[in-house]
């Protein structure tokens, strides 16, 4: 009877989850371990994290994956890199960095392009290049390539701060090693030209696109030519850091 159950629970919590009925999802969760109704795997928890971190709960999501650890159940290194990656778009990029350690060197899971990948970014919004290096040296060492949405974080950084030419050596070894790079990287790089006031090579960038297949979108055609107008006068706003505080799941 249990065999069955798990699944059709899974199920039934990752409905909840892709509606954003993250709620549901959670009182469902919370009545099955209270009542014993079943005891839930590794997936079911993996998803009503995803869920609490889809809806801004991070404490929640952090409470929930101890809870886990205590239960014995082992989380897969996506359920670690669902919370890294939001506590990052939160701009609590040192938390995240607290959990890498925590599932690296304590848990003994190993993390893939995806961890760093979101890691890389949050350092990125931060202007915290000596720990990018850092991450960026240890994906090498452990042979991890970089894939296109990496290498497009690290040209948007560097094209916000201005370095436009280390963003096109970026593009270039990215090329060398067989990413080709996509509308993202494009549109970052002709963000990088208009913040410096040069049109020309931002329309140079935008006749590359065209010459290489790429379709522009919304982003290239609405933002990026509005900036081609706007030129020097075009301006990012400044990212704010916050801190989490600690929580428990019950």
């Amino acid at each position: 009877m249990n065999l069955v159950r798990v699944p059709v629970d899974a199920t039934l919590l990752y409905g909840l989850v892709l509606e954003n009925s993250v709620l549901k999802a959670e009182r469902l969760f919370k009545k099955l371990i209270k009542e014993a109704l079943c005891e839930p795997n590794a997936i079911m928890y993996s998803i009503m994290i995803k869920g609490l971190c889809k809806s801004g709960n991070n404490d929640t999501a952090i409470a929930l994956l101890k809870l886990m650890d205590e239960k014995g159940c082992k989380p897969y290194v996506v359920t670690y890199n669902t919370i890294i990656d939001s506590l990052c778009k939160d701009k609590m990029v040192d938390d995240a960095l607290n959990l890498y350690k925590e599932m690296v060197f304590h848990k003994g899971i190993l993390p893939d392009v995806v961890t760093y990948t979101s890691l890389i970014h949050g350092l990125c919004n931060l202007c915290r290049w000596d720990e990018v290096s850092k991450l960026l040296k240890e994906m090498e060492d452990e042979r991890i390539s970089l894939d296109v949405h990496t290498y497009s974080i690290l040209v948007d950084a560097l094209c916000k701060e201005g370095k436009v030419e280390d963003a096109n050596c970026i593009i270039s070894l990215m090329m060398q090693r067989g990413k080709d790079p996509d509308l993202v990287t494009y549109n970052s790089l002709i963000d990088g030209y208009c913040l410096r006031g040069e049109m020309s090579k931002a329309r140079e960038v935008l006749n590359l696109m065209g010459s290489r297949g790429l379709v522009p979108n919304v982003v290239t055609s609405g933002g990026s030519r509005t900036k081609l107008n706007r030129g020097p006068l075009y301006i990012k706003k400044c990212i704010k850091v916050e801190n989490s505080e600690n929580a428990k799941y019950f």
